[in-house]
């Protein structure tokens, strides 16, 4: 039985199975297009690494209700993001859904991508970091 039909809308996260989806600082946050098939209340949260939240108030859905969760705003930090979901439907147990982001600091990080025959290998490097004094000394992880 389908109970409700989730996905992201954004206007420049690439939103396909084994592409990133990066973000950049100041871009607005996704919103979560609901699609119930059944009666249902949703909480929406978006969840930074920095233990910031945004949270939206409950919202009722009613069989063949189509809406769109938004989140006021725009990306601040660095690094993964994610939006979950917690669905709660009369008699039930609460069902949880998540969507991953992330927000690349483009002085720190750089993600190398190879496609493979049976997927994507994703890679983090860290850029070097360059010192000045009398010396002129790189170092990276």
């Amino acid at each position: 039985m389908e109970i409700v039909r989730t996905w992201l809308e954004h206007p420049t996260l690439v939103m396909e199975l084994g592409q990133p989806a990066h973000l950049q600082l100041g871009d607005v946050f996704p919103s979560v297009r609901i699609q119930s098939y059944t009666e249902l209340t949703i909480c929406a949260s978006v969840h930074t690494e920095a233990g910031e939240d945004i949270h939206t108030p409950y919202q009722m859905f009613q069989p063949g209700d189509e809406q769109t969760i938004t989140f006021s705003g725009v990306v601040k930090r660095f690094g993964t993001h994610s939006i979950q979901l917690t669905l709660s439907r009369p008699g039930y147990p609460n069902l949880h859904d998540a969507f991953y982001y992330y927000v690349e600091d483009p002085l720190l990080d750089r993600i190398d991508q190879l496609n493979l025959e049976k997927g994507m290998l994703y890679r983090a490097f860290r850029k070097p970091l360059i010192c000045v004094s009398r010396l002129q000394v790189q170092h990276g992880l």
